[in-house]
């Protein structure tokens, strides 16, 4: 049997540290060709695109990261401060083992488990 895994700030963590160490890329939306060029584990990050590059400092991140636990569910209304980048939280949280991601009326959500599906 496969044990379920829980979304966790370790697990956001882990996220973090995999795209900078691979240089993956991920679609925001604003870009569908980001990538961390550089990590400083518990500080900021580095995230670039065409359009540049922009630190995102890490405890921002755990805020947004917090507030979508507190939430259940998230839309990136939700998750504007701090940092204002919301596309970056989204494609961050939805890699992470367990969250799952809904269209409902043609809006992204994220969906940690337990939490009830709300499409019609």
């Amino acid at each position: 049997m496969t044990e379920r895994i829980e979304p966790s700030w370790d697990g956001v963590e882990d996220v973090l540290r995999r795209l900078a160490k691979t240089g993956s890329k991920f679609s925001t939306a604003s870009s569908d060709r980001n990538w961390v060029s550089q990590y400083e584990s518990g500080r900021r990050l580095l995230v670039e695109n065409h359009n540049g590059s922009r630190w995102v400092q890490v405890g921002d991140i755990r805020d947004c990261w917090e507030t979508f636990e507190r939430l259940g569910r998230i839309h990136r209304r939700d998750v504007l401060d701090p940092g204002r980048c919301s596309g970056l939280m989204m494609a961050l949280f939805a890699r992470v083992d367990g969250v799952v991601a809904e269209d409902v009326d043609g809006s992204e959500f994220l969906i940690l488990p337990g939490v009830e599906s709300r499409e019609r």
